[in-house]
């Protein structure tokens, strides 16, 4: 069990890193503020949703470490994503309807 949180928790420090990097990418290399938001934008709401789906699964499988239900996909859009600023409502429902991979979505958005 032990092993298992470390290897999480080097793959969320990982995962935070990468983020960092990017950011400072977008930043070097976009101009204006709108453009490096509407890219960095889609990305933390892929980082939102990789997090939920975490606990969504740990929360399935019936983990006692997640006992609260961590909600619909529906819930985290209109819970965290819209009223962050992350997703306006319509792509919110773009990818409740979207059944293929949410992330590789939002990535072509970027």
């Amino acid at each position: 069990c032990f092993t298992r949180y470390t290897t999480m928790y080097g793959a969320t420090v990982a995962i935070q890193g990468k983020m960092h990097n990017i950011s400072l990418y977008v930043r070097a290399y976009f101009v204006q503020p709108n453009a490096r938001w509407n890219v960095i934008r889609y990305l933390l709401a892929s980082h939102f949703i990789f997090y939920w789906s975490l606990k969504r699964r740990m929360f399935d499988w019936k983990n006692p470490q997640y006992p609260q239900d961590p909600g619909t996909f529906k819930d985290i859009c209109h819970d965290v994503l819209i009223p962050k600023g992350v997703l306006i409502p319509i792509e919110a429902l773009a990818l409740q309807t979207y059944k293929g991979n949410k992330h590789k979505l939002l990535f072509s958005w970027s």
